[in-house]
């Protein structure tokens, strides 16, 4: 597993699966903080930014997303305003995501 901060408003997990889950909490993002405008841009000089709620969206390797396919209720590739609890099994179910191997040539 690995961690990769963007910025300073969003950060990505990628599982051992190479499944990502992205978790964007800054200005215009489906969050908390999405009508904070007068954050966008300048999230570098902020030192905390705070949200109870997050937006995320799960791709596996090569950037297919599969934000649908492990949450159906997903009206897209991503889900706004989502709880911790919603989040963590989001998490639960990236992390345990079956990838197919494809067929060796």
């Amino acid at each position: 597993m690995k961690f990769e901060f963007i910025g300073n408003r969003n950060f990505h997990i990628t599982f051992d699966n190479e499944v990502t889950v992205s978790i964007l909490i800054g200005g215009g993002s489906y969050s908390d903080n999405h009508n904070d405008f007068e954050m966008l841009g300048h999230e570098q000089e902020r030192k905390n930014i705070v949200s109870g709620t997050a937006e995320l969206g799960v791709w596996k390797k090569g950037g297919a997303w599969i934000t649908q396919e492990l949450r159906p209720d997903a009206h897209g590739d991503v889900l706004g305003w989502q709880t911790t609890e919603q989040m963590l099994d989001l998490l639960n179910k990236a992390a345990n995501y079956k990838v197919l191997a494809l067929p060796q040539e």
